[in-house]
């Protein structure tokens, strides 16, 4: 986490001289001189806060990632207790919390199931994945097809990044751009917040995102 820069000292304008003054002249002469000087202040009070809109931007993706991990460490803690197995070839019962996998990934069961063989995990709605909520980091420098769960930071400016098809509801798809210029993401067919991006949407730099697919849109 980033901690927020402190902010420069607030600039002292001088209180223009009265008129009629004795002295108006080289007060009021004394009081426009001085407004570079209060300008160039107001301009660094201005980027600081830019700098810490940024800073608390980039933290609160930061506790968003962190929070998708927690979620999926504890998801894959209590899967692996009743891992079953390779989904193809299963019979029988299976209870509630039960993981298999399968295309793959790994999947939870969020019912209990009368027979695993008629219900097919990323087919039924008996199952939630669990194999693409785990982050992992990869540096991409190259235009490439993004892959759910996987937190992609680039190293290279003005590349092109396209969100893969067919996903499934809990994918998500995670951006960090590290660079001093622009990225570029193509959602295709997908929408953004229930927005259609403009194709391909620019990342700025030093920006991100970290999206899940609800089914509809990317969120």
């Amino acid at each position: 986490m980033t901690l927020p820069v402190t902010p420069p000292a607030a600039p002292t304008v001088p209180t223009y001289p009265p008129v009629g003054s004795a002295t108006f002249n080289n007060d009021a002469y004394a009081f426009g001189s001085s407004m570079p000087g209060v300008s160039a202040a107001l301009g660094a009070l201005a980027q600081n806060v830019a700098t810490n809109t940024q800073i608390a931007h980039d933290n609160s993706v930061t506790a968003l990632q962190a929070k998708d991990q927690a979620q999926a460490a504890a998801d894959i803690a209590v899967a692996s207790a009743n891992f079953l197995g390779m989904w193809t070839g299963l019979t029988g019962s299976a209870p509630k919390g039960a993981s298999v996998k399968h295309n793959g990934r790994f999947w939870i069961s969020i019912n209990a199931i009368a027979n695993v063989a008629l219900s097919e995990p990323g087919v039924s709605a008996d199952w939630t994945s669990i194999g693409s909520s785990s982050v992992v980091t990869q540096r991409v420098s190259t235009n490439a097809t993004m892959v759910p769960g996987v937190l992609y930071i680039a190293v290279n400016g003005l590349i092109t990044l396209t969100a893969p098809a067919g996903m499934l509801v809990g994918d998500t798809l995670m951006l960090s751009n590290a660079t001093a210029d622009r990225v570029f993401v193509n959602f295709g067919s997908y929408t953004v917040k229930g927005v259609t991006p403009t194709p391909p949407m620019s990342i700025p730099a030093r920006r991100g995102f970290s999206l899940a697919f609800d089914g509809t849109t990317l969120a």
